[in-house]
This record gives C-alpha cells, sequence and structure tokens, in this order.
C-alpha cells in the first residue's frame, strides 16, 4: 500500500506544486489552503469524514483502496510543499536558454526542470511513503476488515508482546536506517555517474575531434 500511496501522492504534488508556484489559478490563496488543509486536520476527523463519505454517501465498500485514497489526501501536501519550495528557487533564466535553443515545452520540462527539481521530489516521495508506511489513525477507520503492518502491531499489543511484534520492531528499524542512508547516498551517486558521464563523452569526443582536424 505505501508504494501506491507513495505514486499518487508524488504524481498530485508535483503537479499541484507548478500551478501553486508558476501562478494561472484564480485563487492560489485558497488553493494553497485547500491543498495543506490535510495536514491541520486531526487524523481521527479525517478518518471519521472519509468513513462517512465511503459509507453513507458515495457506498463503495472499505477496502485497501480506500484506504489509499485516504493516506494520499493526508501525504500529497507534503510532496507539495517540498516541490514547491525547490520551484520557488529554480532559475527560470534556464527555461528560457532552452527555449531560446529550441526546446519544446516537454523537452523543457524533461530535460531542464525535472532533473534539477528531483532531489525536492524523491525527498517528498520518501517522507510519503514514511508517512504511509506509519499511518494507522485515518487506515484505521477506511480499511475495513484488512490490515495493514501498524494495525496488525496494535492488534497484537493488545494481547501482550510478543516475539513476533519485537522482530517486526527491529525490521521496521533496519528499514528505516536504509532508507535515510539511501536518502542521503542517492543524490551524491547520481551526480557521480552523471560526472562519470560527461567524462566518458569528453574522452570519445576529444580523439574524434583530433581525428577530423587530421583529415582535413
Amino acid at each position: 500500500m505505501g508504494f501506491e500511496v507513495t505514486a499518487v501522492s508524488v504524481l498530485l504534488g508535483t503537479a499541484a506544486a507548478f500551478p501553486l508556484v508558476r501562478g494561472g489559478l484564480p485563487f492560489p490563496a485558497g488553493f494553497r489552503v485547500a491543498m495543506t488543509l490535510p495536514i491541520m486536520i486531526p487524523g481521527i476527523l479525517i478518518g471519521i469524514c472519509l468513513l462517512v463519505l465511503f459509507t453513507q454517501v458515495v457506498k463503495v465498500p472499505l477496502s485497501p483502496s480506500t484506504a489509499v485514497i485516504g493516506q494520499s489526501l493526508y501525504t500529497t501536501p507534503f510532496v507539495l510543499l517540498l516541490v514547491a519550495a525547490r520551484l520557488q528557487s529554480f532559475d527560470r533564466n534556464l527555461e528560457r536558454a532552452a527555449s531560446d535553443l529550441g526546446a519544446n515545452t516537454f523537452n523543457r520540462l524533461r530535460l531542464v526542470i525535472l532533473p534539477l527539481i528531483f532531489p525536492a521530489i524523491l525527498a517528498g516521495a520518501l517522507f510519503a511513503f514514511t508517512l504511509s508506511f506509519d499511518e494507522f489513525v485515518i487506515t484505521y477507520f477506511i480499511v475495513g476488515g484488512y490490515n495493514t503492518l501498524p494495525i496488525y502491531i496494535y492488534t497484537q499489543i493488545k494481547y501482550g508482546i510478543t516475539p513476533e511484534v519485537n522482530a517486526l520492531a527491529s525490521l521496521l528499524l533496519m528499514a528505516s536506517i536504509l532508507l535515510l542512508g539511501l536518502a542521503f547516498t542517492l543524490p551524491a551517486l547520481i551526480r557521480a555517474m552523471r560526472r562519470l558521464v560527461l567524462r566518458r563523452r569528453r574522452s570519445v569526443d576529444v580523439p574524434a575531434a583530433l581525428g577530423a582536424t587530421e583529415a582535413a
């Protein structure tokens, strides 16, 4: 479930960050408040409202899909704020330079904007996954008869601490340490790979240019 919530949150949060920062909305202040409102509302209130919505208004059965919707409603604002903060410091002259060189809107997004805001998107994805993985209150109301890991641990603790709970806690701690290590090392690895690719390209281009000069 955490991966589905992360994917939805990254897509919605990144897409919403562009009009929030670049403008073009009739009510930008209202849009900002609406997008960040789930952060300010207590989780138990969100869970109860979604429970009433799904069971009384929409009348759909509670399932992991409804839990994904509820968790995405809570995690998307965090992705939005991280990506929006990066976009606010983005140098628009880079886009103008790419446009002057003939890049269309899609290529400017793919080759200029997304690579530069990727660290913020990655941070938002890790944030969303962590929040989804740890979410209990909202999920407890709308997941139906299914169990997520926090709900399973909660039900086990009610009957006393067991070796299974201790093992799960140890695994969660190790996974958290690995994710933190990945968050700190992945950007450096990406930069190192880019430098390596550029060096290889230069090592190939220089002999080719010398050969062309000698042939001329």
